[in-house]
């Protein structure tokens, strides 16, 4: 058994009531409006906006139903595989991850005609805090488990490719994101979970060892699942901002 899911009812609820009928300043009060026609001043300028975003994000925008990402807080997560040496199902819930907002831009490629934006970041560390349960087996060993887990990931580098599409409301044009895919390469992770095989702490000890040393394939085995669910939490972050302000609004240099 294989997939992905991942619970953003949280954060949509927040967006919803905050944003539902608030009233919203234009979009150059809230970030710098990228007007370059030049594809490379374009690029810098998109990269410098988005620096420049860094600490309006770690606080959110109430008014415009964009909540703190410092932590980002997913309600639910549920990992499963049914390949290689960890054949687990395992979930996690209440997670929260520090260091979201902490971000350089390593590279950022825009075609506005295209819409298209491919964007390459970095993050010194990330740190995942929650809550877990976990069943199935390492290697041949069943392993089960209910508690709280961290997750330590450093030297991070993040890489989006998005597409966006026109679409019109009320006579007036929008974008929105049409196709979003993210992949996450960590340089190192640590994970320590409590309370595995119901607290037998020498089973414990050595299944968190056993996975700490192996990290790289364990990350492997299930990247592709949080990298889903971090795609849609952006499309669903994008999205927020993109029903708010027209095209020619966000990107005056399309017309």
């Amino acid at each position: 058994m294989m997939g992905a899911y991942y619970t953003l009812l949280g954060l949509l609820v927040f967006m919803f009531v905050y944003s539902n009928g608030a009233q919203h300043k234009p979009a150059s009060n809230y970030f710098k409006i990228c007007n370059e026609k030049d594809g490379k001043l374009l690029n810098e300028c998109i990269k410098s906006t988005m620096l420049d975003l860094k600490p309006v994000l770690a606080k959110g925008i109430p008014e415009l139903g964009m909540p703190s990402i410092e932590p980002m807080v997913i309600d639910r997560m549920i990992m499963s595989n049914g390949q290689g040496n960890f054949k687990l199902i395992q979930t996690l819930y209440d997670l929260k991850i520090y260091g979201v907002s902490d971000y350089d831009v390593k590279e950022i490629s825009a075609n506005l005609q295209n819409l298209t934006f491919h964007t390459v970041m970095f993050q010194k560390k990330l740190d995942f805090d929650g809550k877990y349960e976990m069943d199935g087996q390492i290697l041949v060993i069943p392993v089960k488990g209910k508690g709280e887990v961290t997750y330590n990931f450093t030297d991070v580098t993040t890489t989006f490719d998005t597409v966006l599409e026109r679409y019109k409301r009320d006579g007036v044009e929008y974008v929105r994101v049409k196709n979003s895919t993210l992949t996450i390469e960590p340089q190192s992770a640590h994970s320590h979970f409590t309370n595995l095989f119901n607290g037998d702490k020498m089973l414990g000890d050595s299944t968190n060892k056993f996975l700490n040393d192996n990290w790289k394939e364990a990350f492997d085995t299930f990247r592709y699942l949080p990298e889903t669910a971090f795609a849609k939490v952006f499309t669903v972050f994008a999205n927020n901002i993109y029903d708010k302000f027209p095209l020619k609004e966000l990107y005056p240099s399309v017309y």
